[in-house]
């Protein structure tokens, strides 16, 4: 019986010996915890990048109205003031990690490169997860209501969409995320991090950020369309 043993095992250690081997996957985390921001606490009038990297966060500013689109850094933390005086702000009172965390905001109208996140040299990654939480304006519009949005009731939600696509330009697919869901007998309105994983976007190029809200009006979407992200991890 001892001799069956050692047969079998010396077997088992030969075939895991000649299965292949699980390629070491190399993982890059962007933080933006190596800015140091102004006073003010965020960063609106430049693009976001991280050296070394051929990684472009899409940016515009306007210098006459002091108005953006796109990826800004901030580590505004101020969860009570509502309205869009405190569009810097994150809901949860602090960073996923560290000091530091990206806003994303949207207009109903920009080239569509003001909302992506892409590779400049044509290289396709695959994006293994990320960190979302509300801003504070849309959160508090959400559950108070103001004069442009509507307080959430049982239909709304609020949801960001992030669309991969390949080094072609070709969707890969799509990921809903729900900042707000009232659906079904549902209350969520989360205040606080989630980390999403976004391996099923594929290997990409780019990840294009769009919006859809249950509140509409004539010139769009009521809500206010920002979220905050943090610890944005690929493969290299």
């Amino acid at each position: 019986m001892k001799k069956q043993f050692v047969i079998l095992a010396a077997v088992a250690m030969l075939l895991a010996s000649c299965r292949p081997q699980e390629e070491e996957k190399n993982y890059v985390t962007i933080d933006f915890d190596e800015l140091t921001l102004p006073s003010q606490g965020y960063l609106h009038q430049q693009a976001y990048q991280k050296e070394t990297l051929p990684l472009r966060f899409g940016h515009s500013y306007n210098a006459e109205w002091d108005s953006w689109q796109g990826f800004v850094v901030s580590n505004q933390t101020d969860t009570e003031t509502s309205g869009y005086l405190n569009q810097y702000s994150v809901a949860a009172g602090a960073a996923a990690s560290g000091d530091n965390f990206a806003l994303f905001f949207r207009r109903e109208s920009g080239s569509a490169e003001i909302y992506e996140i892409a590779f400049t040299d044509a290289s396709e990654h695959r994006f293994k997860s990320m960190a979302f939480c509300n801003a504070t304006y849309p959160y508090l519009s959400m559950k108070n209501g103001d004069d442009f949005s509507k307080k959430f009731v049982d239909g709304d939600y609020f949801k960001l969409i992030i669309h991969g696509y390949d080094a072609q330009g070709i969707e890969t697919t799509s990921k809903e995320i729900y900042l707000a869901d009232f659906r079904e007998g549902k209350q969520y309105l989360p205040n606080t991090w989630t980390v999403i994983d976004l391996t099923s976007l594929g290997e990409v190029n780019k990840l294009a950020f769009d919006f859809a809200s249950s509140d509409m009006g004539i010139w769009g979407m009521n809500t206010p369309a920002y979220v905050c992200l943090d610890n944005i991890i690929f493969e290299e």
